[in-house]
């Protein structure tokens, strides 16, 4: 509670009161329409960190294990990255950096440039690590599967899904209509695929084998993965 305390010793009652409840968890939004990154805070009541003045933010994503948050400002053709103290990195030079995945093992992040047709794993400072995958024809969406660190990539531009080792090797590429967004199962060991122009959400085994392809979404986009709970949660933007 907060009371104001005037010269004369009285207080304006009632007092001002809030609710707040601390916690180790924190959302990050990346608002593109007011070219914002937000921290919100751990009991979802507030925006508690802004960060403005971006081009248009488009990608966010969060190290587990050192807490650094990585998002892509698309339009400025930059990648942004905060730590936990926040200190900004800005890695220039990229032309329409989009979808990217933490990787914890390295420190560093992998950034879908779309337009250059390339994917590239970065450190904070912005050294590239390895060689970058490519020619991808407009990666739109990528993720880093936990049981085995391959690396599972959306090619908007073939109808494609590539999965690639952790040493950057392809392992298979299958084909799959206007894949958007992928998101992987560390328990069940499944990917599972989002279509925003077919409508369609696709669960995918390692081996590459469609395991079920589920319809009747309009426009699902983004999508998660509940590994304690065994659930997908899918974004679907055109359904509101």
């Amino acid at each position: 509670r907060l009371f104001f305390v005037f010269t004369s010793g009285a207080n304006n009652a009632p007092p001002a009161e809030d609710i707040a409840t601390p916690g180790p968890v924190r959302p990050w939004v990346a608002e593109g329409g007011a070219g914002r990154l937000l921290g919100v805070t751990p009991d979802g009541r507030r925006v508690g960190i802004i960060h403005a003045g971006f081009g248009r933010p488009t990608a966010v994503a969060v190290d587990s294990v050192t807490g650094r948050v990585w998002f892509s400002d698309n339009f400025a053709g930059r990648v942004v990255s905060i730590d936990q103290l926040g200190a900004i990195t800005t890695i220039q030079g990229l032309v329409s950096p989009g979808a990217l995945a933490a990787e914890p093992l390295h420190e560093s992040a992998w950034i879908c440039d779309e337009q250059n047709n390339k994917v590239q794993e970065l450190l904070p400072n912005g050294t590239p690590l390895g060689r970058a995958i490519e020619p991808i024809n407009t990666p739109i969406g990528i993720a880093i599967a936990q049981w085995d660190r391959s690396l599972w990539i959306c090619e908007r531009g073939a109808d494609r899904l590539r999965r690639y080792a952790s040493a950057d090797s392809l392992i298979w590429s299958i084909s799959l209509s206007a894949p958007s967004r992928v998101a992987t199962d560390s328990v069940a060991q499944r990917a599972w695929v989002t279509s925003f122009t077919n409508g369609m959400v696709h669960k995918i085994a390692p081996s590459g084998t469609v395991e079920g392809s589920f319809r009747g979404f309009q426009g699902p986009i983004g999508l998660a993965v509940d590994t304690r709970r065994g659930r997908i949660w899918v974004a679907e933007a055109l359904g509101n």
